[in-house]
């Protein structure tokens, strides 16, 4: 798992997960596992109450869920992806997130 979110960091260009996640964990998030969002609250030192997950991958929204950590589906207009899952919001454009975050 790890490897492969080091793969999609270069790949995509992205900066490294590990300011918050370990590129472990994040695999292991992606994977719905909810154990993985323990870390990134004790990375920034906050309870995962106060922290909002944005994801377009559901399993990573229904690992939040998991967690009892507030979340937003950010969804995709990809064949094959859902166009909603439960999740605390639903978003499908940034004014969408910005509403998530401020609500």
């Amino acid at each position: 798992a790890a490897d492969r979110a080091a793969e999609l960091t270069r790949q995509f260009q992205l900066e490294a997960w590990c300011h918050v996640l370990s590129p472990a964990d994040a695999a292991k998030l992606y994977a719905g596992d909810p154990a993985a969002l323990e870390a990134a609250g004790d990375a920034v030192g906050l309870p995962l109450s106060s922290i909002l997950l944005l994801s377009a991958e559901p399993r990573a929204v229904a690992a939040a869920r998991a967690a009892r950590m507030p979340s937003c589906y950010f969804a995709r207009d990809v064949p094959g992806y859902p166009k909603a899952v439960p999740a605390d919001a639903v978003a499908r454009n940034m004014n969408d997130v910005r509403t998530a975050v401020e609500d």
